[in-house]
């Protein structure tokens, strides 16, 4: 399981439970996954990261954070 509180998310929060986000920040998944963040770009431009815009904000939604965990741990 990955944690995304304390923090470490940033973003969009679900209408029923403020207190878990929605998204993470590039940055924010870089970290949990220890991988420079130009990496993550890559893999987003490479379509291995799903992710949602907002002009020229990224943000990774938590289910694609898991979906990431569970195929590559």
């Amino acid at each position: 399981h990955v944690n995304v509180s304390g923090g470490e998310a940033r973003g969009a929060f679900e209408n029923d439970d403020f207190h878990q986000p929605r998204y993470v920040t590039v940055r924010d998944f870089a970290r949990i996954f220890s991988y420079h963040e130009v990496h993550v770009r890559r893999m987003i431009k490479d379509g291995k990261i799903l992710t949602r815009r907002n002009g020229r904000s990224i943000r990774i939604p938590v289910s694609e954070v898991q979906r990431f965990e569970e195929q590559f741990s």
